[in-house]
């Protein structure tokens, strides 16, 4: 597969370059690049037909392609058949397997065009160039370029460190800051781990108070409430007679303890005025009458 480029960014066109490249199975074996003025081998085999062609006619009319390349965009005015891509720049912190240094930054540039780019490192503003390890263009397979570059060095309070990339897509230097703070995949997690804290908690405290309440009722169904036995009503006459059966028929009043705001006083001495009518009444022996009375809180 062959593919050949004009490639500038100056609006005079004084930095044309015409780049030919020739890959096999997405991988570039050989190219022309005009600012070279000949043919460069990427592979073993690659070197081999470039040397072929560095002797042959062939780099003759190649070397031609700058003047091709201005004459068609001068003539048809079509910016759009030049390619200029921005790189994507990310600042990362990579794990160190050994060395005289603590940290370790890496400086990665993706998916940018032309290939040539430059890299460098800077520590408040001014250049670094010791622990400074960079790759050479790496081709993505995609007609498009990546490189990384790695800075060993020892973190001070108050410093900034920071990454220079130079590139024709780009007016001036482009300059990215490290920031040592979490990444936003770390942020991201810490958010989910509270917010599970928070509904975990949520859920907790929901069943506490409902075991709570269930508690509650059913405590109070075993209790005679107050409300349902007023002061100086009368005991229905079936549980009266549940209670005589339980005390001494030659007391002539006892008395029980519903709960501990109720007293309820018993008379033996015979039935309740208004209650003599009452067929229940007359067939109890020693029906006894029925007041209840409010104990002191205390």
């Amino acid at each position: 597969m062959r593919r050949s480029r004009c490639i500038y960014s100056s609006p005079d066109y004084s930095d044309m370059a015409y780049i030919d490249s020739f890959y096999l199975n997405k991988f570039l074996f050989t190219q022309f690049n005009s600012t070279l003025s000949k043919f460069v081998g990427f592979t073993e085999i690659g070197m081999g037909i470039a040397e072929q062609w560095n002797n042959s006619p062939f780099v003759l009319t190649e070397r031609n392609g700058v003047n091709l390349c201005k004459f068609i965009i001068k003539s048809e005015d079509i910016p759009a058949r030049v390619k200029v891509v921005k790189p994507k720049v990310k600042l990362s912190s990579v794990t160190q397997a050994g060395g005289k240094h603590l940290a370790v930054l890496m400086c990665s540039a993706y998916e940018f065009y032309p290939p040539h780019i430059k890299v460098s490192w800077l520590r408040d503003g001014k250049l670094m160039t010791s622990d400074v390890t960079s790759t050479m263009e790496l081709a993505d397979g995609d007609w498009y370029y990546q490189i990384h570059s790695e800075l060993e060095y020892t973190p001070k309070s108050g410093e900034k460190i920071s990454c220079m990339v130079e590139h024709a897509s780009f007016n001036k230097p482009m300059i990215y800051d490290w920031d040592p703070s979490l990444p936003e995949s770390e942020r991201n997690k810490i958010a989910i781990g509270a917010s599970c804290l928070v509904l975990g908690m949520f859920i907790a405290a929901a069943g506490l108070i409902y075991y709570k309440k269930k508690i509650a009722d059913a405590d109070g169904s075993e209790v005679l409430s107050e409300s349902a036995m007023p002061s100086g009503s009368l005991l229905p006459l079936f549980s009266l007679a549940a209670i005589l059966v339980r005390y001494p028929q030659d007391s002539l009043q006892e008395s029980l303890l519903l709960n501990r705001h109720t007293l309820v006083l018993i008379d033996r001495r015979g039935c309740p005025d208004g209650l003599e009518s009452l067929e229940d009444c007359r067939g109890l022996p020693d029906t006894a009458s029925v007041r209840t009375q409010k104990l002191d809180s205390r």
